[in-house]
């Protein structure tokens, strides 16, 4: 009977810890803390991996500005596959990619603090209406050199408004 009660009480803590964690973890979600995934250092040294962060959801409900950093889907299909990125591009706003470096409007983008190129190439593309153009802060990786880096709009284009989950909370 001894054994029995041990049994028991060893399913009711762990019980308890699993619902600890999943009240946590709901937690989480519900007031926009989430966690960089362990590969992820894209977006290196603004946030290593494995850190938390807090996103605010409400901020993509007005337009976002250029050089916030926000979490969105790459597809609507995918809901678990968070990304992040820098937006560069605004709506209405031609974009390029070349030499190493991001061109607005046909100049260069200043980014203070930016040393490393911008592999890749883009060309000139116009940013739709109620989208964004997004880049990684580790730009100079170079998966980007033939593409496939898989991460930004510089493989899948600009990102639309409504895929935005928020912004990087400061």
């Amino acid at each position: 009977m001894a054994d029995l009660f041990k049994i028991l009480r060893a399913y009711l803590v762990l019980g308890g810890l699993a619902l600890a964690c999943i009240t946590v973890y709901r937690l989480k979600q519900a007031y926009g803390w989430l966690t960089v995934p362990e590969q992820d250092s894209l977006m290196a040294p603004l946030l290593s991996p494995g850190s938390f962060f807090r996103i605010d959801r409400k901020a993509v409900e007005k337009p976002l500005e250029r050089f916030a950093v926000v979490a969105y889907l790459k597809d609507v299909r995918t809901p678990d596959a968070i990304l992040l990125g820098r937006i560069v591009g605004l709506p209405g706003e031609r974009i390029a990619v070349t030499d190493g470096a991001v061109l607005v409007d046909g100049k260069p983008l200043p980014e203070p603090g930016r040393a490393t190129p911008t592999y890749g190439r883009v060309s000139d593309m116009l940013v739709p209406r109620d989208h964004y153009f997004v880049l990684v802060d580790e730009r100079s990786d170079p998966r980007f050199q033939q593409g496939g880096g898989n991460a930004d709009s510089r493989d899948f284009g600009p990102v639309p408004a409504c895929r935005m989950i928020g912004r990087l909370a400061r």
